[in-house]
């Protein structure tokens, strides 16, 4: 191919997805439900884009995703890294929504912001409808496009409502790379969660009967994200043949709208989300959850804090006004 014939075809590249992206910020192209299959293809890899940061120094922006344990989420971290060192900016999750029939998801930032929205598709583009949620309870509308390139590139496209248009502030270009165990520094700021970072560390091991009345061991851990402004948990199950499930993974942060904390969980065939209140000795979590088929259910867990190590727990449902025990256990933290 001669340099000529290279160009030609690369602004007409550059052209259909201008023109692609201008229709799809617009409304000009019809939608079509996403699913979490189709950003699967970014998950178990590392993605990094080149820019230049404020101060007109070099600035890569990383972003690692990976499949939640149970392959129901795609979770994702993101560090600003520039060579003096990283610093964590972004933290979140891509779920199917049972009730809403879409992909939602959600994220924090280092700042204390929390982005949330619902992931739809027009044509070939990834479009992401946002609402950011600032520190002081502020909200700004945003809109985001992920346009595939090939198999390991990608373009990220950051729009703001201008009137009535949408007006293109950022556009970012995204290679895969090879994806790595890699531990980002903390801030060294305090978390808006520390009150509850106890349950970071180790793993917490309770046993149980399981449907067959044998003994199952429940195992759950914790850790804290890399902007600290997320603590992640996930649990399995061991069950009395020796095999191993996945439970749930969910995470606890703070929205800045509510001024409390919330946290969120996936299970196999449900979505469940809720506030959490910490009285200094009791974790009270009330949530509602909304399984595959659009029902939903009221749930309250208690998690006590018996010194260090020691965290009986209670589970209750809600029916007819009233809080029912359902489930006593008490986890023992194991290093």
């Amino acid at each position: 191919m001669n340099n000529g014939s290279r160009k030609a075809k690369i602004i007409a590249w550059a052209a259909m997805v201008l023109l692609v992206s201008l229709l799809a910020a617009s409304g000009g192209v019809a939608d079509d439900t996403a699913s979490l299959g189709d950003i699967g293809w970014m998950a178990d890899s590392k993605w990094v884009a080149e820019t230049t940061g404020p101060d007109g120094k070099p600035l890569w922006v990383e972003s690692v995703m990976e499949w939640t344990h149970h392959k129901t989420g795609i979770k994702f971290q993101t560090v600003f890294r520039r060579e003096e060192g990283a610093t964590p900016a972004y933290e979140g999750l891509f779920a199917w929504h049972p009730e809403k029939k879409q992909v939602v998801f959600f994220y924090t930032s280092r700042t204390g912001a929390l982005s949330e929205g619902t992931l739809r598709k027009v044509g070939e583009i990834l479009v992401q409808d946002l609402v950011n949620i600032k520190p002081d309870g502020s909200r700004e509308k945003l809109l985001t496009h992920i346009l595939r390139r090939g198999e390991d590139s990608y373009d990220w496209l950051v729009f703001v409502p201008r009137g009535n248009e949408w007006e293109e502030v950022m556009r970012l270009t995204y290679h895969r790379r090879p994806l790595a165990e890699e531990s980002e520094p903390a801030t060294g700021e305090e978390s808006p969660l520390a009150a509850i970072g106890w349950l970071a560390g180790g793993k917490w091991v309770t046993e149980a009967p399981g449907p067959d009345g044998k003994l199952m061991i429940r195992e759950s851990f914790f850790e804290w994200s890399a902007n600290r402004r997320a603590l992640r948990f996930w649990s399995i199950v061991k069950l009395s043949d020796g095999k191993v499930v996945p439970y749930v993974e969910g995470a606890y942060y703070r929205r800045p709208d509510k001024k409390s904390l919330w946290f969120w969980y996936v299970d196999p065939g449900a979505y469940y989300e809720g506030e959490v209140k910490w009285d200094g000795k009791r974790l009270d979590h009330i949530f509602e959850g909304v399984n595959d088929k659009g029902k939903r259910s009221k749930w309250r867990y208690w998690f006590e804090r018996e010194g260090k190590d020691r965290m009986p727990i209670k589970i209750f449902s809600h029916k007819d006004g009233e809080w029912n025990e359902m489930v006593s256990l008490v986890y023992e933290r194991q290093n």
